[in-house]
């Protein structure tokens, strides 16, 4: 065939995706190929140009992650294995032209020979596995079932049936492992496995880090809440990050991946939905995505907007509200990709979201947990959270090593309002007043690293300088009456650090990996109350060190025994009197037994850790006799559990998944001085949880249905170390159900979270100035009816 004739094929089989006409050897050569992990169609893009072929399919090619493969190899068994498990095949159209298709219902042996055009390759087992996942959150493209960390992956596929504007909530009802506080919509904070000092949003650095795409974006702030619109995945690390991740990360990562921009085609969608509350009001939202390609193999947009309304469903009297608690939310993200060559990828992106939210979500009691969600004689109190991110991530292969850089600036503005007026005495001010809690986060982070592409040594090394700055101002206000600024806090966080990591396979079935890291701290702490200033200065050399044991008897098998290590920087806390504001740095120290296992076709998998976590010099927080949340140490705590996941696809069409957590955190020798009892639980994490799904795909007339069935059991919490905070929280439980419908471009979903319009009680706090005075309860959200039309 000559050349020409070549590209025609090509061209003509490469509908709307993408092709690569170039000269081209035969195919049953065994040529050097070396692919990342990474996306399908770079992974194509890479073996098209090492091997000179085309290679393409009808349609758009789908965003799926495949494994790394490298080896002497012939295009023949490249592409067989980079296909195994994501649903397609690849047939042989020409010598050295190949075209993807969606794989085969029964399973089709391997052939052992060079194919002849229209011979399928790959085999794709009935039903179709799932593709390997792979992990980037660990700064490595390694596959899920070959990370030995206790990780998660959730796409976001499955968050978007969940919710048309899926949320950190949707993230926690599918991980057994991840908990939040429920203040509300922009004030909760995440913990995993255990590792909960408070609910409260103090001064304190928050256990878990918070990353979009590769930026930090958290250093203490509050979750911001992101909404998971075009996201490609959630990544989960959970347990100590300290080696990768620096200060913080006591109980791991949490890591957003948006979708790219894609080089090879126009992409559009557009959704619409509304919302009811079985108890409540009504909204609606609305997202669009837009890819589009600028230059050719060059450069590409891609823009998501999305927003809406949010239904509120506690009735306030003051001043006027029924459904008092809705919120409204726009955001916008923006990124750019920028292909110079093969071998380079230059990402800029944007992100800001804004949530308003009217007015908080707790209930006073009485002694018991009523049933009616309302209140009365409380002022409104409502809730800012403004989120601005840029970053700059650049990518690319100089010889047999990988470069990645990323720089990126993070603005978060927080701004909160509670009634104070129960306290108004203790300020020698009038009631009615509020208390308007004002903070201004900026995050600045520089990574740059070097990784290793060989097999049998593999190694890692970068450096990286975060700074992350805080204002906060707090203040009285009340009519007639001039305002009084009861805190405020200027502080100032640096980490300057070396990190590395090598792993050495001592054997076919022995690995071991190995990896620290050199930071310098600086902090700089400035707390003024109504009289005087006090300002505290510190600095910290240290190493934060991890090491990794593994064994892999075969393919299917997996096992690791990791240790690692993390800590949290000291401070001071706003308002707490200057005697007593100061808190030190704490420590969390983890050992970690895991293992996974699939069956060969993948479609049964299972996954488990056995951690145990010595955690000293607790930083948390406490209640002032004014009302005011201060901080301080409250002494050492032992953690130990499990965390389990199992996966099942049967009968061609039926998925069942569910994941199980079991904890012991508690205090093991409170602070001197202190009134916290031994074996008193850690705030917020429950003592157990666990989460369901089973779901069925069917045909229905000329589209294509799907249902699923999701539950989730939360076992019984604390609120807090302080005596004079705690409250217990009982075990509730929720369930969901998610259906749809998708022909060609259009999907019709209905959801209902909530089904049983269950009352139960979530979080017992809300306010401090009237928490003595009752308890407070957040309960369930009532019953949601969602419908949702999207177009893609």
């Amino acid at each position: 065939m000559s050349r020409a004739a070549m590209r025609a094929l090509a061209l003509a089989i490469c509908l709307e995706s993408v092709a690569f006409a170039l000269p081209a050897e035969a195919v049953g050569v065994e040529q050097q190929i070396s692919l990342p992990a990474g996306t399908l169609q770079d992974a194509l893009i890479s073996l098209a140009e090492q091997v000179h072929v085309s290679i393409g399919m009808p349609g758009s090619l789908p965003h799926l992650q495949v494994r790394a493969i490298r080896g002497s190899l012939t295009v023949h068994e490249a592409l067989r294995r980079l296909l195994i498990g994501t649903g397609y095949v690849a047939v042989a159209a020409g010598p050295n032209v190949w075209r993807l298709e969606h794989a085969p219902a029964l399973t089709t042996p391997i052939p052992r020979h060079i194919p002849e055009a229209g011979t399928s390759l790959g085999i794709i087992p009935a039903p179709v596995p799932q593709a390997d996942i792979v992990v980037t959150a660990a700064k490595r493209s390694d596959p899920l079932d070959r990370t030995p960390i206790d990780s998660a992956v959730i796409s976001g596929l499955m968050l978007s049936r969940l919710s048309s504007l899926p949320d950190s909530a949707a993230v926690a009802s599918l991980d057994s492992s991840l908990a939040l506080s429920n203040i509300g919509p922009g004030r909760n904070r995440p913990f995993l496995r255990g590792v909960g000092d408070s609910p409260f949003n103090g001064e304190t650095q928050s256990t878990v880090a918070v990353l979009l795409d590769d930026a930090r974006v958290t250093f203490n702030a509050p979750d911001p809440d992101l909404r998971l619109i075009d996201i490609d995945r959630i990544e989960l690390l959970k347990g100590p990050q300290g080696p990768l991740y620096g200060t913080g990360a006591l109980g791991g990562v949490y890591r957003i991946v948006p979708a790219r921009p894609q080089f090879d085609n126009i992409d559009a969608s557009a959704s619409v939905g509304v919302e009811t509350l079985s108890h409540g009001g009504a909204g609606v939202s609305g997202s669009a995505m837009l890819n589009l390609p600028i230059l050719q193999d060059t450069l590409a947009m891609r823009a998501v907007a999305y927003g809406g309304t949010e239904p509120g469903w506690i009735d306030n009297d003051r001043p006027h509200g029924d459904n008092n608690n809705g919120s409204k939310l726009s955001g916008l993200r923006l990124a750019l990709r920028w292909r110079p060559d093969a071998d380079w990828n230059v990402d800029l992106g944007g992100t800001l979201q804004c949530l308003r939210v009217k007015d908080s979500q707790y209930v006073p009691d009485t002694g018991y947990v009523t049933a009616k969600r309302s209140r009365s004689g409380i002022l409104p109190e409502p809730h800012d959270n403004d989120f601005t991110n840029i970053r700059l991530g650049i990518t690319g292969r100089i010889g047999d090593v990988d470069l990645f850089s990323t720089t990126s600036w993070t603005a978060h503005e927080v701004d909160s309002a509670l009634d104070a007026s129960p306290a108004a005495a203790t300020f020698g001010m009038a009631a009615p007043i509020l208390f308007h809690d004002d903070r201004m986060y900026h995050v600045f982070n520089q990574e740059l690293r070097l990784t290793s592409r060989g097999d049998g040594l593999r190694w890692m090394l970068g450096g990286s300088f975060l700074r992350a700055v805080t204002d906060m101002e707090a203040e009285l206000t009340g009519p007639n009456q001039p305002s009084m600024t009861v805190g405020t806090l200027d502080q100032e966080a640096r980490e300057w650090a070396l990190f590395g990591d090598l792993g050495v396979d001592l054997s076919p079935l022995w690995a071991v990996e190995v990896g620290t890291r050199l930071f310098a701290t600086d902090i700089r702490n400035e707390q003024t109350d109504a009289t005087e200033m006090r300002l505290l200065k510190s600095r910290r050399r240290g190493v934060s060190p991890s090491a990794s044991l593994i064994y892999k008897p075969n393919p299917q098998h997996y096992y690791f025994l990791r240790a690692a290590s993390a800590f949290r920087p000291r401070g001071l806390s706003s308002f707490a009197p200057l005697s007593q504001s100061e808190f030190a740095s704490d420590e969390l120290r983890s050992l970690e037994l895991g293992g996974r296992w699939h069956s060969v076709d993948r479609t049964f998998s299972t996954e488990g850790v056995i951690y145990g976590s010595r955690w000293k010099d607790i930083q948390s927080d406490y209640l002032l006799p004014s009302g005011l949340v201060a901080t301080r140490n409250s002494g050492r705590a032992l953690i130990y559990g499990i965390d389990a996941l199992a996966k099942w696809t049967f009968r061609q069409d039926w998925d069942l998944s569910g994941g199980v957590s079991w904890q012991h955190a508690r205090v093991e020798k409170p602070a001197a001085g202190l009134e916290i009892a031994a074996d008193r639980p850690l705030p917020v994490v429950p003592a157990y949880k666990a989460h369901l799904s089973i779901e069925r795909g069917f045909p229905l007339g000329a589209w294509r249905g799907d249902v699923g069935l999701h539950g989730v059991i939360v076992g019984p919490t604390h609120l807090s170390l302080d005596p004079a905070l705690d409250r217990r929280v009982g075990t509730y439980g929720t369930l969901s159900l998610s259906t749809y419908a998708t022909r060609g471009p259009w999907h019709i979903g209905l959801t209902v979270q909530n089904m049983l319009n269950s009352h139960a009680e979530t979080f017992a706090y809300g306010n401090p100035f009237s928490f003595p005075q009752a308890r407070q309860s957040v309960m369930l959200r009532p019953r949601a009816v969602m419908l949702n039309l999207r177009w893609h």
